[in-house]
């Protein structure tokens, strides 16, 4: 009588052409497992996290600052991070003013671009605002976790982050990051008790 060949052996597994139409759906199955890990996780900094200070210009005065020297003082910040060569940071330039006033009580709101001075100032010739401006580099880059443009970091005058999130700077982050300042303060009542 002929043996039967072991479990999992070669004669178990899928025919070429079975394992090769199952790739599709071995990838939209990994793609799917990916989007529900990240849910809700697209931030940098747990909330309190310190932002390491940088280096940053000033671009009216060309005057280099440390972060820390921008944000002090007893309004939470908001620095929103952008580029001039970034669609999305371009097409919400114009709106990024009214945001600001209508949150202004909350949030200071800091434009940082990572591009060089010489765009920005082109950039600020053609489309002027109200915000402060500032040139930023690897440094900041680096300190504020950038992965995409627009970003916003929503800190503390400390540099204790608050919340961050990629995308354009609407009414929604900053509820979001009103939220997250009350919680925070909570905590921290909490932990004084």
């Amino acid at each position: 009588m002929p043996e039967r060949p072991p479990p999992n052996s070669p004669s178990d597994k899928l025919s070429g052409s079975q394992a090769t139409s199952m790739k599709p759906f071995a990838i939209l199955l990994a793609i799917a497992v990916l989007i529900l890990l990240s849910r809700g996780k697209h931030n940098q900094f747990e909330t309190g996290t310190p932002l390491q200070s940088a280096p940053l210009m000033d671009l009216n005065t060309g005057e280099i600052l440390e972060l820390a020297q921008i944000t002090s003082g007893t309004t939470p910040v908001a620095l929103h991070f952008f580029a001039t060569w970034c669609g999305s940071c371009m097409r919400e330039w114009d709106g990024l003013p009214t945001i600001s006033e209508r949150h202004g009580d909350d949030f200071k709101v800091i434009l940082v671009g990572i591009d060089s001075p010489a765009k920005l100032k082109k950039l600020i010739a053609q489309k002027p605002t109200s915000l402060p401006i500032y040139v930023g580099g690897s440094e900041i880059e680096n300190a504020a976790r950038i992965r995409a443009f627009p970003y916003t970091v929503f800190v503390e005058p400390d540099l204790g982050v608050i919340f961050d999130y990629p995308g354009a700077l609407t009414a929604s982050g900053f509820a979001q990051a009103r939220a997250a300042r009350i919680a925070l303060s909570n905590s921290k009542e909490h932990k004084n008790e």
